[in-house]
């Protein structure tokens, strides 16, 4: 489940950083360039963390 969600993170960061690039200017273009950057990092982060598997 962690590998959908990070895949799922990584293209919506993706579709951030697009977005801001298409807008260019303003505080809205900023936002859509950190909120990109964010959802990537945790996209990244779900899918290189170990999962946390029960002993029994």
């Amino acid at each position: 489940m962690n590998a959908i969600r990070g895949v799922l993170l990584f293209g919506m960061g993706m579709f951030a950083l697009y977005r801001g690039w298409t807008i260019h200017t303003g505080e809205k273009a900023w936002f859509a360039y950190g909120l990109g950057l964010v959802a990537i990092a945790l996209g990244v982060w779900r899918l290189l963390r170990r999962e946390n598997k029960p002993l029994l």
